[in-house]
């Protein structure tokens, strides 16, 4: 039990929730059906938009929760300690926090590192410079 507490939880219950909420909003729209049907047809052509955006956002959703199967993977087998398990593949999600772990250059495209440490203590000593103050941020 102490090393279930280690690891990231799986997204597959998070997947298996939405395709039982998918199942059971189909089963009503199946007893609905007539009801839908006719409302539908009051005006097809937004009704058809919302359906056709509807169903781009539930694939965009379980686009998402499929995407952090391999991310969940690569962090347990990074915290296990399992070389075989972190080095099997790169994460993409991720990719910032393997560069700052494994001391190595991840391409990380738009990610951009800011210290906001030593940002916060430059503002810090400009606004005492224009002010006329002596004394250092920190």
């Amino acid at each position: 039990m102490g090393n279930d507490l280690t690891k990231l939880s799986s997204p597959r219950i998070f997947l298996i929730r939405m395709l039982v909420f998918l199942i059971l909003c189909g089963l009503i729209a199946f007893v609905l059906q007539r009801q839908i049907f006719n409302a539908f047809l009051a005006n097809p052509w937004l009704n058809g938009l919302i359906v056709a955006v509807l169903l781009i956002g539930i694939i965009l959703s379980f686009h998402h929760v499929i995407r952090l199967f391999p991310e969940v993977a690569w962090v347990n087998g990074y915290r296990s300690a399992d070389p075989k398990l972190a080095a099997r593949r790169e994460p993409k999600l991720l990719a910032p926090m393997a560069a700052m772990l494994g001391g190595e250059r991840v391409d990380v495209g738009h990610v951009v590192a800011v210290d906001h440490d030593a940002t916060g203590a430059r503002r810090i000593e400009s606004l005492n410079k224009s002010q006329g103050r002596r004394f250092s941020a920190a």
